[in-house]
């Protein structure tokens, strides 16, 4: 499958913390691991169930 997804991660003023582009076929689960990664773990994070992480 071609084509790119963007992973982002935002703080709530839309300041970016993280990016990661990845190709089209990574799961939107994996992308979200991937760019929270570099994002320090005191910040709370809103996902949809995409995710797959039951948040």
């Amino acid at each position: 499958m071609k084509g790119r997804k963007r992973h982002i991660v935002v703080d709530s003023q839309g300041s970016v913390l993280g990016v990661w582009v990845s190709p089209a076929d990574v799961s939107d689960a994996r992308g979200a691991r991937v760019v929270l990664e570099g994002v320090p773990l005191s910040v709370s994070v809103g996902a949809d169930s995409d995710c797959g992480w039951g948040v």
